[in-house]
């Protein structure tokens, strides 16, 4: 089985964020997760295993044009040992 790693505060965001929340939108991922391109974060841990997917879905905006936000989740569950490493991370060490 693969050793999943994370290596930086906004990839311990991101990661914490969809282990909490589920789903999280690619608008609210940049602000958790302190990038405004939270796609290169994700791409970043997919490139090292992690099982993180993204969905569009079709929404209206303000102005009421159809718009297609990306929504972030775990593709499949994350395990025991992963979910531990995760509770004890610092990038302290």
């Amino acid at each position: 089985m693969e050793v999943l790693t994370i290596k930086t505060r906004r990839e311990y965001r991101f990661i914490l964020a969809l282990l909490r929340r589920g789903k999280v939108s690619r608008h609210d991922m940049d602000g958790i997760c302190g990038a405004e391109n939270s796609p290169e974060v994700k791409r970043g841990l997919k490139n090292k295993g992690w099982p993180i997917g993204c969905i569009k879905i079709e929404a209206m905006d303000r102005d009421g044009k159809i718009t297609r936000p990306g929504i972030y989740f775990f593709t499949k569950t994350i395990d025991a040992k992963t979910l531990k490493m995760v509770r004890n991370w610092n990038d302290e060490k």
